[in-house]
């Protein structure tokens, strides 16, 4: 069975999704299998990083392909990547690119780390033929059902295991988009969920 044979099916559309996404998307289907695949990863994850403390999780999102990687960030990382960044002891300087890099999803510790494991392929199906036919509705689908995923693994507590800081936030951003459009996003699927 093809992925997008898995896929097809009866369209589940909740309130948030656009008004024409692609029938042949079971959109529900999808959420359910990122939200199992986000609890798995995240208690395989935090079995061996238990050591350390994350400030976020995030879903790397490149809507077009239907991509999503998996990230994770600590404070300390955070810190050495800003040092990095930045030549200068100049603090208005080094706030700035602190900023920039919270959010800035490639420079994380943890980018991608779900391709890792064997269990990717079978819990989060990648749209295969998405990237021939995406239009904007389908774009605006995909990354609502990842926000939908996202916010339904947080309520099923499962983030639980992983050691956090006490203001955790998860995120969910499409690739090259502002981290704050992700934001507006998901706290509008949060709202109407």
């Amino acid at each position: 069975m093809g992925v997008l044979d898995w896929l097809k099916g009866s369209i589940s559309t909740p309130a948030e999704l656009p008004e024409n996404p692609r029938a042949d998307v079971d959109w529900k289907a999808l959420e359910e299998a990122l939200v199992r695949s986000i609890k798995s990863q995240i208690s395989e994850f935090a079995a061996v990083h238990g050591d350390e403390v994350f400030y976020a999780f995030a879903l790397d999102c490149n809507a077009d392909y239907a991509n999503v990687l998996f990230c994770l960030n600590t404070l300390e990382s955070l810190d050495a990547s800003t040092r990095e960044y930045v030549k200068s002891n100049d603090p208005d300087e080094i706030a700035s690119q602190k900023e920039d890099l919270e959010w800035g999803l490639g420079d994380w510790k943890y980018q991608g780390f779900n391709l890792e494991s064997a269990l990717w392929p079978d819990q989060v199906p990648m749209l295969e033929d998405f990237a021939e036919l995406p239009n904007s509705e389908d774009i605006e689908a995909f990354l609502v059902t990842c926000c939908r995923a996202l916010i339904l693994a947080e309520r099923e507590g499962a983030f639980a295991s992983l050691p956090r800081t006490s203001n955790f936030r998860v995120a969910c951003i499409d690739h090259d988009e502002d981290a704050h459009a992700g934001e507006e996003r998901l706290e509008r699927v949060r709202a109407s969920s």
